[in-house]
C-alpha cells in the first residue's frame, strides 16, 4: 500500500513510485474479482429486477460511505497515527487506498441485515431456554424486566447436566490449567473447540455435495440455522469466544499461558479464530501490544482521536480504520514504522512476523474455502462472519475509548 494519508494532498500521492501503485491497483483488482464472483454467484437465482435492486443498494451504501467520509475528516482535531505529522515514518492513506477502505465500508454495511437477525433470533433462542428451565436469563422489554445472565436453572435434566459440567471441570482444571480458577473456561473452550468446527465441515460437506444446486433461498436459510448455533443462545459462545480469545492473548503475553500443556495455548488464536472472523495474532499482538501499548493515543492503529464522534457519519469514517487493524494490515505497519525508526527492540521484528502469519493463514483458509467448497460457502459461512464481528468490535472501541 502507499504510505500516504487521505488528508495528504494530491501532490503528495503524486509522489508515490508507479511500481508501489501498480502492485496496490493489482491486488485491489483481484480481490474485487474474487468478490464480485462470490457475489455473482448468491446473486444467480435472483430475478433481473432483484439483481437491479441490490446493485443500486450496494452503489448507494458506497456513495453514503463516501461522503460520511469525506465529511468526518477534521484538520482541527489530533492527528492519528497514520499522519506523517504526528508520527515520524508513520502510515497514511492514498487517495486509492481510500477509495478502497469505502468499498469495505460499503461492505461491512451490506452484511448489517444478516448480522441483526442473527442476533434476534439468537435471543429468541435464549428466551426459549429459559422458559423451559435451563436459566441463563433473558433480555428484558418495558413490559417484561431482564432476568439476569447468572439465573439458575429448574429444570431437573438442566440442573444435572450443569451439575456434571462444573464438577468435571474443577477436576480437569488441576491437570491442565496453570491457574485452576480458571476452571469455568474449560467448558466453553470444549465447546468452542470441537462442536463449532464440527458444525462448520458439517456445513461444509452438505453444501458440496447437495447445497450448492439448491436455491438461493434454500442455501440462504441452511447458512442462517448455521450461524444462530454457531452464535450460540443469546450470542453466548461467539461472546465467550471472543473472551477467550483476548484472554489467551494476554496469557500469552506473560509467556505462561492458559495451560500447563504449551502447544494447548493457542488453541483458542489458532483455531477457534477461524470459526469466529478472527485473525491469529490479532489479540496477542495488535490488541496487547499496540492498542494497551500505545493506549489509544496517537501510536494506536485503532485510536479514535482523529474522528469528531459528536459528527454525524464519523463511525463510518473510523469502521474501516478498525477493519484494517482487525486484518493485522495496520499491526504490521506499526511494527514496520517501530522498525524504521531504528528503536524497535527484536521482539517487534518477532511480532512483526507473528502478525504476518496470522493474516496470512486466515486469508489463505479463505482461498483454499473458495477453491475447494465454492465461493458462497467462503464468503457467507468464512468471510461474512469476520465483517460481522468488525462491526462489533469497532462500535465497542469506538464508543469505549
Amino acid at each position: 500500500p502507499l504510505p500516504l494519508n487521505a488528508s495528504c494532498s494530491m501532490a503528495d500521492a503524486a509522489n508515490a513510485t508507479g511500481a508501489e501503485a501498480g502492485v496496490a491497483a493489482a491486488n485491489a483488482g483481484s480481490a474485487a474479482a474474487s468478490f464480485l464472483s462470490s457475489v455473482s454467484e448468491g446473486l444467480s437465482d435472483l430475478d433481473a429486477d432483484s439483481k437491479l435492486n441490490a446493485l443500486l443498494a450496494l452503489a448507494a451504501a458506497t456513495l453514503i460511505s463516501y461522503v460520511h467520509r469525506r465529511r468526518s475528516s477534521f484538520p482541527e482535531l489530533p492527528k492519528a497515527w497514520r499522519s506523517t505529522e504526528s508520527r515520524p515514518g508513520g502510515v497514511c492513506d492514498s487517495s486509492l487506498r481510500s477509495f478502497v477502505k469505502t468499498l469495505i465500508t460499503s461492505l461491512l454495511l451490506s452484511v448489517l441485515p444478516m448480522q441483526i437477525a442473527v442476533v434476534g433470533s439468537s435471543i429468541v433462542l435464549q428466551t426459549a431456554l429459559y422458559y423451559t428451565g435451563f436459566g441463563g436469563g433473558r433480555p428484558g422489554t418495558p413490559a417484561f424486566p431482564a432476568v439476569p445472565v447468572d439465573s439458575p436453572a429448574w429444570n431437573p435434566l438442566a440442573k444435572a447436566f450443569f451439575r456434571f459440567r462444573d464438577v468435571s471441570a474443577r477436576a480437569a482444571a488441576g491437570v491442565l490449567l496453570n491457574d485452576e480458577r480458571n476452571a469455568p473456561f474449560l467448558p466453553w473452550m470444549a465447546y468452542l473447540t470441537l462442536v463449532t468446527p464440527a458444525m462448520f465441515f458439517v456445513a461444509a460437506h452438505h453444501h458440496v455435495t447437495y447445497g450448492q444446486y439448491q436455491s438461493f433461498l434454500y442455501r440462504l436459510g441452511v447458512c442462517f440455522l448455521y450461524r444462530i448455533f454457531m452464535m450460540g443462545p443469546y450470542f453466548k459462545f461467539f461472546a465467550h469466544g471472543a473472551t477467550l480469545i483476548h484472554k489467551e492473548g494476554h496469557a500469552n503475553k506473560m509467556r505462561r499461558g492458559l495451560f500447563k500443556f504449551k502447544p494447548l495455548n493457542g488453541v483458542m488464536e489458532w483455531w477457534v479464530a477461524f470459526f469466529y472472523g478472527h485473525v491469529p495474532e490479532n489479540y496477542r499482538v495488535g490488541h496487547v501490544e499496540v492498542h494497551h501499548g500505545e493506549g489509544n493515543d496517537h501510536g494506536d492503529v485503532t485510536s479514535t482521536l482523529s474522528v469528531d464522534r459528536s459528527a454525524e457519519g464519523s463511525f463510518l469514517m473510523y469502521l474501516a480504520d478498525f477493519a484494517e487493524f482487525w486484518s493485522n494490515w495496520t499491526v504490521v505497519e506499526w511494527c514496520d514504522a517501530k522498525i524504521a525508526a531504528g528503536d524497535a527492540p527484536p521482539k517487534v521484528c518477532a511480532d512483526r512476523s507473528a502478525a504476518l502469519s496470522g493474516m496470512v493463514a486466515y486469508y489463505g483458509a479463505a482461498a483454499a474455502l473458495y477453491l475447494t467448497v465454492g465461493p458462497w460457502f467462503a464468503f457467507m459461512y468464512y468471510l461474512e462472519p469476520h465483517c460481522e464481528i468488525v462491526n462489533y468490535l469497532a462500535a465497542i472501541n469506538y464508543t469505549w475509548h
